[in-house]
């Protein structure tokens, strides 16, 4: 069972020696709640001051003030709190990055598979440039990006999601992962938590900064229809639908894409396939097909489950794993038609 998918712990913990071994620490266990009375304090300083507050990190303390309680070291909701209430030294540059959205037409259709291997393929082709990639997991209850890659959450979502202030550039920075791709990571919580957990300026103002500091963010969307998809949608340069084509399957990609349209009726839709062998023409289904979802059945991947789901029990891309297999050719047909 400790090979099983639903047990594996990521493998760099298991491989890196103890943290108190490396740097003299122990590791810190991450709260679910910030550290609100040091806010608070935070800002009461700032309305006497008239300004907001800087935080020392080596706070002086008094001959006659006792010691402070607290002794453990700093997690990630804390860098996250003094990245919001320190201002940025000059002002956060213009957002110039592009944005990826990943819906689905249902679960098991391989979404976040694409998403995963959309982001490490954008990553690769913009290795020359330099080029910075990001990918984010807005599925808050069950979301698999983290695992996919074979990472474990820290709570930066969650941190983000819990803050007084709407996060800003130093906020994001301080709460993203990073992955041997080169890819920055925000993971979705390691434990599910409700849908409205966040809300539509929280994730535009999350999402900006993130498009300030990366030249492409990859988002994979949660199975539901929530109100804080508007500023995404009418932020993202394109949709990709990911679908096989069973006619439940299509009902539900047409109801959700009618729903995209509703809110951002100038964005631009593909259409991918998975789990389905392209055939060598186009037949009447498939005809038919696009016309339901008025648009063209542009992208197909090669089914390939076996590997597939290898891939997922190691947390290991397919681009990594198999980059000369069909299906990477696909993902990086795809990612060259983006550049």
């Amino acid at each position: 069972m400790n090979d099983s998918l639903f047990f594996r712990t990521s493998r760099a913990e298991r491989d890196r020696p103890p943290q108190h071994e490396m740097d003299g620490t122990h590791d810190a266990v991450i709260p679910l709640a910030l550290h609100r009375a040091q806010l608070d304090v935070a800002k009461g300083q700032s309305r006497e001051a008239g300004a907001m507050p800087r935080v020392n990190p080596m706070p002086v303390q008094p001959a006659e003030s006792p010691a402070p309680v607290e002794t453990a070291p700093a997690t990630i909701e804390r860098v996250v709190e003094q990245a919001v209430m320190e201002p940025p030294a000059e002002p956060a540059p213009r957002s110039r990055g592009r944005l990826y959205l990943v819906s689905r037409s249902r679960g098991g259709v391989g979404a976040t598979t694409f998403a995963v291997n959309l982001a490490v393929g954008l990553c690769q082709a913009g290795q020359k440039t330099k080029q910075r990639v990001a990918i984010v997991d807005f599925d808050l209850q069950f979301g698999t990006v983290g695992s996919s890659l074979d990472l474990v959450d820290k709570g930066g979502l969650l941190a983000l999601a819990q803050l007084d202030y709407e996060p800003d550039l130093h906020a994001v920075r301080a709460a993203l992962q990073s992955h041997e791709s080169g890819l920055s990571v925000l993971p979705a919580p390691r434990h599910p938590v409700p849908l409205d957990a966040l809300d539509a300026t929280r994730v535009q103002s999350i999402i900006e900064a993130m498009l300030a500091s990366h030249d492409a963010v990859v988002v994979d969307l949660p199975p539901a229809l929530v109100d804080w998809l508007e500023p995404l949608l009418r932020r993202a340069e394109r949709v990709f639908m990911v679908t096989d084509l069973a006619v439940t399957s299509i009902d539900c990609a047409k109801r959700i894409l009618d729903t995209f349209r509703e809110d951002a009726p100038e964005l631009r839709i593909e259409i991918v396939v998975g789990r389905e062998k392209k055939p060598f023409l186009a037949g009447r289904v498939q005809r038919e097909i696009a016309t339901v979802l008025d648009q063209p059945l542009r992208h197909w991947l090669a089914f390939d489950p076996k590997r597939a789901r290898l891939a997922l029990d190691r947390g290991e891309p397919l681009l990594k794993m198999q980059p000369s297999g069909a299906w990477s050719r696909g993902i990086r047909k795809i990612v060259g038609g983006l550049q």
